[in-house]
């Protein structure tokens, strides 16, 4: 009914740690004559029982407290929310006027993350090498929408023999696994498709190393007037400002925003980019020498494993002795 009459609307909240659409309907308010913002001091000199209580809350809570500073002060504390904020993120990542685009040079090696999505999210692809540094530097974006996986992997195939990329990591949770197999068949030869599940503890331990390299400046986005005004840098930024930071239990928990088309699949495609190219060869400086397990390695472990037990047949008939002979084959072989 309210379409049908063109009725307004009022939104009333507070301010918290993480952006939202009330987040977003205020920012847009702000300075307009739609948008009102009352501190609770002007609340309280009309209601001496508000004011009493978020007298006894300012007791409790403290009045610095980040939640009394959000809930009371209307001050919307991101950082604390927030995987990276947008100020930090071009001061840590963006150097000079270097150009986006590198050409193939068989002297380079350089490696990709991909992030597979089904729609209404994009499949994105990274591409870096490391510098005589070793620092990550990133090279170029691709972004493909739609389902039509097997023209995806055709199309990233091509993309990434421009790079001569020789280690590609891949997300095969859901329609990343089959987009696996047909990028392996179509890849160029002496390249490496690798697979990469998500999992609390593997989404945990690739956002924490690219937070670690990301706070070491150890990754380097071009930044040159050229690369600024291409629309793939223009939503890497808008996701990875956007990108929420929450725990579970002892898990971190990177993903996009509650909000309209908000998406997180360039943050995903960094994250397996730097878990390829450093983050598995330095995990115990990156969790402080607590061992962690490598997703990469653990599935290179189950393929062996499968590949191991297509080799020894299973005859048409066998006897219960053939049989534990035969598993005592297969235990014999997976364990090695």
């Amino acid at each position: 009914m309210g379409a049908a009459t063109a009725a307004t609307r009022i939104l009333i909240g507070t301010a918290t740690f993480h952006k939202c659409y009330f987040w977003d309907a205020s920012e847009k308010l702000k300075g307009t004559r739609d948008g009102f913002y009352i501190h609770w001091t002007e609340a309280a000199e009309f209601n001496k029982k508000y004011k009493k209580y978020v007298e006894k809350e300012m007791e409790r809570i403290g009045e610095e407290s980040d939640e009394f500073q959000a809930s009371y002060c209307l001050e919307w504390r991101l950082e604390y929310g927030q995987f990276i904020t947008y100020e930090h993120l071009i001061k840590q990542l963006f150097k000079g006027n270097e150009e986006r685009c590198f050409e193939r040079n068989s002297k380079e090696k350089t490696f990709a993350g991909i992030d597979v999505a089904k729609s209404p999210d994009s499949t994105v692809v990274t591409v870096g090498r490391i510098n005589k540094e070793g620092k990550l530097v990133i090279l170029n974006w691709l972004e493909l929408e739609g389902e039509d996986y097997a023209d995806q992997a055709e199309i990233v195939s091509d993309f990434l023999r421009r790079y001569n990329c020789k280690q590609v990591l891949v997300d095969i949770v859901g329609v990343g696994d089959p987009f696996r197999d047909i990028l392996r068949r179509m890849a160029e030869r002496g390249t490496q498709i690798l697979g990469f599940r998500w999992s609390t503890i593997s989404h945990h331990n690739a956002f924490k190393a690219l937070s670690y390299y990301i706070n070491r400046k150890d990754i380097i986005c071009p930044y040159s007037e050229k690369v600024t005004k291409s629309i793939y840098f223009r939503k890497f930024v808008e996701q990875f400002s956007n990108l929420e930071r929450r725990y579970v239990g002892s898990f971190m928990k990177c993903h996009h925003p509650d909000m309209p088309n908000a998406h997180d699949d360039y943050a995903s495609s960094l994250s397996l980019l730097v878990w390829l190219s450093l983050g598995r060869f330095n995990m115990q400086k990156i969790f402080g020498g607590k061992k962690q397990s490598d997703p990469i390695g653990e599935m290179r472990k189950l393929n062996k494993e499968q590949m191991e037990e297509k080799k020894i047949a299973v005859p048409a008939y066998e006897t219960i002795a053939d049989k534990l002979n035969r598993l005592k084959r297969v235990k014999k072989n997976i364990i090695m």
